[in-house]
């Protein structure tokens, strides 16, 4: 199990786990428990918003999530938004795009792990094939369902 540190970034797939009854949201909901008390600080790139969008949209097109649903998440998503630090990807372009040819994985998910690398902090992700993608490196990503908690 992962110690849990301070400061980190995590993507979109941990944050969605605060909104929908997935495997390892637990340890998603004890994370942001932390962030609530002000012993975590998390970064997220400014793309955040929209990838979480996205996910909404694709729930409610599977039926998973009414329109209903999605605009209720969406409200809860925009309040914790407000207590997330967020960094231009902008700045970071160059690194995401080497990142995405390198290991041959979405910019947008690269753009997490670039930032995590540029903070000098850990990602923790819930994407297990990322994290075997990218195993190679000298810091991997730190996979939700691993936190000590």
């Amino acid at each position: 199990m992962a110690a849990l540190e301070s400061r980190f970034v995590v993507d979109t797939n941990v944050i969605l786990k605060l909104f929908f009854p997935e495997e390892d949201a637990g340890n998603a909901v004890f994370l942001f428990q932390g962030l609530e008390s002000g012993t975590i600080h998390i970064f997220v790139p400014d793309l955040l918003p929209v990838e979480f969008i996205n996910i909404l949209w694709v729930k409610q097109r599977q039926g998973q999530a009414s329109s209903a649903d999605c605009q209720t998440i969406l409200g809860k998503f925009l309040d914790l938004l407000g207590k997330l630090t967020m960094v231009a990807s902008v700045v970071l372009a160059e690194e995401i795009l080497d990142a995405s040819i390198r290991h041959n994985h979405p910019a947008y998910d690269m753009a997490f792990l670039v930032l995590a690398d540029s903070l000098s902090v850990p990602l923790i992700t819930a994407d297990a094939s990322l994290c075997r993608k990218i195993s190679s490196r000298s810091r991997t990503p730190i996979l939700l369902r691993d936190l000590a908690i």
